[in-house]
């Protein structure tokens, strides 16, 4: 989902149809907005994997697939979402999340049924990406359990309906603070470190040394995504919140800006986000998008989640009342974490296995053709004889 639990109830400065989200017709608009949002997300991931296997050997600038997914992913879906929480609240939000995972799985198992790809309107689909993973019900089983869990830890943490304006104010304490100094550096660290991984050793020469070493590399940088991810939306924030205050004081607020924030949003433009989307890539060339896509969409929530807490202390945890609460938070959280845990090792052993099947049998294949011939050969004596003999 292109959004991760960081969010107040709406933007600071999105007025629109603030007054009016109780209207059925608004409600309705925001949820189809939601739905959309993460329909072109699925869409964006599609494409970025076809460019990575089909345009690898094209200059970056005609890269037409991945051009169109970054439109799809980046400017499309920031404008959905500015307008999807303007009209609904975050906890109405989170009940969608993960829901990309499902089209992702949805759209590459239908363009691998051979009665879709023998139809005309199909045509058009497959050459912007031909993306074929035929799922079994064991994949669709791991899908959900990490959608069943990527949802329930997302709404369950996004029921806090804080309407509080984030001043930049509040938002360079949080980012002063050592928590968001240690998350931030750790996510820079990991971020560069499977970046250059990447740029110096390629996936494909990883996996030419270990069928599995492409997997768990992909794995990797999903995670090295997420966190970048979870850092550039705590970036938004801060911009989010400069951009109220230049709305309601003009221009002039500027002078007094924290240089804090200047700074931390300085570098999550110039370094968390194009990393993010720079591993987001490289993730989805190197795994199937059966793992790749739930594995990312997963760690987004998860990191998110703990970005909450450690940046801007909004998680409910903090505002539990009772044992029983903090019980029930911890349950939560335990339960949501053991879902998405086994949905991800599932798929990586579905995968694994599908991997070592289609290597014995591309072994086996010549061996097996030799020794039917060797036996049709033995055979064929036999058989005339005994024709000519009847």
């Amino acid at each position: 989902m292109g959004r991760i639990v960081a969010w107040d109830d709406s933007l600071p400065f999105s007025t629109i149809a603030v007054a009016g989200r109780g209207t059925v017709f608004l409600y309705g608009v925001g949820c189809l907005l939601v739905v959309i949002s993460n329909f072109s997300t699925s869409i964006a991931f599609l494409l970025w994997r076809a460019s990575g296997l089909q345009e690898k050997e094209l200059p970056f600038l005609k890269r037409w697939r991945w051009w169109l997914g970054f439109l799809l992913l980046v400017p499309v879906l920031v404008l959905e979402n500015v307008l999807s929480y303007a009209l609904l609240p975050q906890s109405v939000i989170s009940c969608f999340s993960g829901l990309s995972i499902v089209f992702t799985a949805l759209i590459v198992h239908l363009l691998s049924t051979k009665s879709i790809r023998e139809s005309p309107w199909c045509h058009t689909c497959i050459t912007l990406c031909d993306v074929q993973e035929h799922l079994e019900w064991p994949d669709w089983l791991a899908i959900f359990g990490v959608l069943g869990g990527t949802t329930l830890i997302s709404v369950y943490n996004g029921l806090t309906d804080d309407s509080s304006v984030l001043t930049l104010a509040k938002s360079a304490d949080q980012v002063e603070s050592s928590g968001t100094i240690v998350f931030a550096a750790f996510a820079w660290v990991l971020g560069i470190s499977c970046s250059s991984m990447v740029l110096f050793k390629t996936p494909e020469r990883c996996a030419s040394s270990s069928g599995d070493t492409l997997l768990y590399l992909a794995i990797l940088m999903a995670f090295a995504a997420a966190m970048c991810a979870a850092v550039s939306v705590a970036t938004l924030r801060v911009i989010s919140s400069a951009a109220y205050e230049v709305s309601e004081h003009g221009w002039d607020v500027t002078t007094s800006w924290p240089g804090s924030c200047v700074w931390y949003a300085a570098l999550g433009l110039a370094i968390d986000i194009p990393m993010q989307y720079f591993l987001l890539q490289a993730t989805l060339t190197s795994a199937p998008l059966a793992i790749g896509v739930p594995a990312y969409q997963s760690f987004v929530v998860l990191t998110g989640v703990i970005a909450n807490y450690v940046i801007w202390g909004d998680i409910n945890l903090d505002v539990t009342s009772s044992a029983s609460a903090t019980s029930l938070a911890v349950a939560v959280d335990i339960i949501s974490l053991s879902l998405v845990i086994a949905g991800l090792v599932a798929l990586c052993h579905r995968t694994q296995k599908r991997q070592h099947e289609q290597k014995q049998q591309e072994g086996k294949d010549p061996q097996t053709l030799t020794a039917d011939a060797e036996q049709l050969t033995k055979h064929q004596p036999r058989e005339s004889s005994r024709l000519l003999g009847n």
